[in-house]
């Protein structure tokens, strides 16, 4: 994971998921992962933090967080090009790989994100005739009755 003291000011972010080629050492992926963040990522305008997640049945979750969902995009392109880039994304099993962007849209205070060792994300879509407004509100309950009292929580953030 790099530097996230500056993730509150993201609003994009790029997320991928994967699992790795049959034969492939999750400590060659995490060395390739360093040596993009250092050579490249830390170097890219609107960059704000990378993380690697490992869930379940061995598929992990790849964040980029960007200033915009566009400079996210951008990063993302460049990336394509980047040597050492293409080594990390090969070493993926290509049927298991999905990417996508995402804008923030509501968080909550994300002070302490960079002391974080799990994450818990669903993706989900509005039923109709319930506004993006009203979601939020129902949100902004759930922080004040839940997750403000746990100790463990850190943050809680929505994208769209």
């Amino acid at each position: 994971m790099t530097n996230l003291q500056n993730i509150g000011k993201f609003t994009g972010i790029e997320l991928a998921t994967f699992k790795l080629n049959d034969g492939v050492r999750e400590e060659a992926m995490l060395e390739l992962i360093t040596k993009v963040d250092n050579d490249f990522l830390q170097k890219e305008e609107g960059f704000l933090g990378h993380t690697t997640l490992k869930g379940e049945d061995g598929i992990y979750v790849d964040i980029l967080f960007a200033k915009t969902q566009e400079k996210a995009q951008e990063i993302c392109g460049k990336l394509m090009k980047n040597e050492t880039a293409l080594q990390y994304m090969n070493l993926a099993d290509e049927p298991s790989v999905s990417v996508s962007f995402w804008n923030r849209i509501k968080m909550t205070n994300l002070q302490n994100i960079g002391q974080f060792t799990g994450m818990e994300f669903a993706t989900f879509k509005l039923k109709g005739g319930v506004s993006e407004e009203k979601m939020l509100e129902i949100i902004k309950k759930v922080d004040e009755q839940f997750t403000k009292r746990r100790r463990i929580f850190r943050t809680h953030y929505f994208k769209r």
